[in-house]
């Protein structure tokens, strides 16, 4: 809650300071000399006065009513906006007040002398500062803003006392980016937390992107001024946190990105790179230059680049001297390559590669193992990911073996916790992953037909997706591994995969497991009722081969089962031995079988069901009122797309359902909308009926 007294009381002063403004003399005298309506400025000052007046209610609920937040962002919206025109209308009162003395002064016959000369400042722009601009307001006001701003505790009393001084004076929101761009209060101490610098032409953008003094705004974006060029950066000698530089294309002058001089902004944790994409026609070898110039203190912790244009990457990234790096993304730079040597950054934790269209092979270089170097790569690295490398055949092994075509090992990683790549490997006989958490792979050619399970004895995730010849989950002969973290197990679109391994998946932990667009799946996990114990939801998609459940069953704890379009599963449905299934909730079944023309059968089903989908049987005529009698906890029931089907069960639906949904069902729907006599009594009693 103390986040929202903070910003009940920032935005109940800036209301006031606001109220202040509009009541104000040179405010009034101005408005009434252009004739316009006191009554509207009346009318003004009421519904400040009212808003006010329910701030605090707002603001506690604003948290349970996304009617009432809405309501207090439109409130800042229209109070900044109120502020900038405050803040037009007072310069153009002064410069009028300023015109008259100016005529007076000649009429008097005054003149000007040297050091006495009073000047008008320019008009303030409402989204941008002018490179110099008057600062109006005391140092010590200034002082008082900064210190709040600085305070790691925003609901300390120094915070809330300073907030009516702002929008006085001249400073409003605006204001408050011209003081951070020319004051040197600024400049030598006010720690900068999240900005983002954009480039148009020869023009740099600061954007404010920080959690602030008046709170995140509707839109990310809270304020920014414009500047000459890339060199304005200089100028903030003390940025900290996170430093986003976009649009470096129009950095023109290689010499504008040496004079940034990020290589002494130690504060920096988290520094982005960004060219724009799509501006493929960009000198190469500026790009790398600009790159090259950028470089940063060796005390930052992580970086992106995005959309480089170059060749290679400058030396200074991959340097062993990044000592406290931990994460690197590289986005996006299909003109390198080859990877920079980023092996021997001695903290790296997650390294993600995206999009290097040019990169044929992964090479020695990627390690960083010059000949004097001791210490193996990667050695903290716990996320690894390749994604969308189409020219990729060569992989190096690090320990010195052979490269090999299209087949490549994976590299030891003991430290690795996740690891997204595509199918382009060859897990070894002598790799073991003992920290590995999550394994994501797809795609891929020949080179992946099986994933050894006892390779990763601490994996919680397997993806596999699109992995054309994967043929089986695996383990070694004799070797039953018990995979006591795995909770998530997804195979789809492989169509080659056949199956488990032999005696059954050991994973007592395991809760989902979903299988799709699987054509040459023929059965499930052996013992699925006693090895997967904690299995929970089974999701089975457009595998037409499948036969049938597994002896003895599927786990008892089983809540959701969706069968779509496994036809010979369906086909056998008698044997499922659903009955005996007390915790299942939610059972959906999307079949294109031709043969079915009642359903369900009778006890085919357990009592315990709540949700319950039939869609898509072609030739469904009627629903077996026999097989619904005995659901007694049901209450949503969807039916959809059964084209053939008539009416609903003559014995009536159970009455513990209050929804149904009705859709693509002409003739059931036809039947509905009769609304007479017994049969509408039969659904009559639903509160939640909806027919598409």
């Amino acid at each position: 809650m103390a986040v929202v007294s903070v910003g009940e009381a920032v935005l109940s002063a800036f209301l006031r300071v606001v109220f202040n403004r509009v009541a104000s003399s040179d405010i009034l005298d101005y408005l009434k000399r252009r004739k316009l309506i006191d009554r509207l400025v009346q009318k003004l000052k009421i519904e400040l006065m009212s808003a006010d007046a329910v701030l605090i209610d707002a603001e506690e609920k604003q948290i349970t009513n996304p009617a009432v937040k809405e309501w207090l962002d439109e409130l800042k919206d229209a109070v900044y906006v109120a502020d900038d025109l405050l803040d037009e209308i007072a310069y153009e009162a002064l410069r009028c007040k300023l015109e008259a003395e100016s005529t007076s002064k000649n009429i008097l016959g005054l003149k000007e002398v040297a050091g006495g000369v009073l000047a008008l400042p320019s008009p303030r722009l409402t989204t941008s500062c002018p490179e110099k601009c008057g600062v109006f307001g005391r140092d010590i006001d200034k002082e008082a803003i900064f210190k709040l701003w600085q305070s790691d505790d925003a609901s300390s009393s120094d915070g809330i006392c300073v907030v009516p001084i702002v929008g006085m004076g001249g400073i409003g929101k605006t204001t408050l980016a011209q003081l951070l761009y020319n004051d040197t209060i600024v400049n030598e101490s006010f720690d900068l937390k999240a900005w983002d610098y954009e480039f148009e032409k020869d023009k740099l953008i600061l954007l404010w992107m920080g959690e602030g003094l008046l709170q995140k705004p509707r839109e990310d974006r809270f304020m920014e001024f414009e500047g000459n060029s890339i060199r304005e950066l200089v100028e903030l000698r003390h940025l900290s946190g996170k430093l986003s530089i976009s649009n470096l294309e129009n950095v023109h002058c290689t010499k504008d990105a040496t004079e940034v001089m990020l290589k002494d902004k130690r504060d920096l944790s988290e520094l982005v790179l960004k060219w724009k994409d799509g501006h493929d026609n960009e000198d190469l070898e500026k790009s790398r230059n600009v790159l090259e110039q950028l470089c940063p203190h060796e005390n930052l912790n992580s970086l992106t680049i995005k959309n480089y244009k170059g060749t290679s990457f400058p030396n200074w990234l991959g340097d062993s001297s990044f000592s406290n790096m931990v994460s690197i993304v590289l986005r996006n730079c299909k003109y390198c390559f080859s990877l920079p040597p980023l092996g021997q950054l001695p903290l790296l934790k997650k390294l993600k590669i995206v999009s290097f269209h040019g990169v044929f092979a992964v090479d020695h270089e990627f390690y960083g193992n010059g000949s004097s170097t001791i210490e193996p790569p990667f050695r903290s690295l716990e996320y690894l990911s390749f994604v969308d490398m189409p020219e990729w055949q060569q992989w190096v092994i690090f320990e010195g073996g052979a490269v090999s075509k299209l087949v490549a090992s994976l590299p030891k990683a003991p430290a690795l916790h996740e690891l997204e790549c595509d199918g382009k490997i060859q897990l070894a006989s002598d790799h073991y992953y003992p920290s590995l958490e999550s394994l994501k792979i797809e795609g891929g050619s020949d080179s992946l037909w099986s994933l050894p399970l006892e390779f990763f004895p601490k994996l919680k995730s397997i993806q596999m997706h699109k992995c054309e010849n994967l043929e089986s989950l695996s383990t070694s002969e004799g070797s039953h591994p018990s995979l006591t973290s795995l909770t998530y197990l997804g195979i789809w679109k492989c169509p080659n995969f056949v199956s488990f391994p032999n005696g059954g998946l050991c994973a007592p932990n395991l809760t989902e497991i979903e299988v799709s667009e699987c054509k040459k799946l023929k059965s499930l996990p052996e013992g699925m009722h006693t090895l997967l114990p904690s299995l929970v939801t089974l999701r089975l998609e457009l595998c037409p081969e499948l036969e049938s459940f597994p002896e003895g069953g599927l786990p008892s704890n089983l809540k959701t089962l969706k069968i779509e379009y496994c036809n010979k599963v369906i086909s056998r449905r008698m044997e499922w031995g659903l009955q005996g299934l007390h915790s299942l909730k939610e059972l959906n079944i999307w079949s294109n079988c031709k043969e079915v023309e009642s359903f369900p059968e009778e006890a085919l089903l357990p009592p315990t069901l709540t949700t319950f989908e039939i869609l898509d049987f072609p030739n469904l005529k009627s629903l077996n009122g026999k097989g619904f009698q005995h659901l007694t906890s049901l209450q949503s029931l969807t039916i959809g797309i059964c084209k053939k089907l008539q009416c609903l069960p003559v014995e009536g639906l159970p009455t513990s359902i209050s929804k149904l949904h009705i859709y693509y069902c002409p003739l059931l729907e036809e039947w509905c909308e009769q609304e007479k006599g017994k049969d509408w009594l039969k659904i009559a009693h639903i509160p939640n009926i909806r027919i598409d």
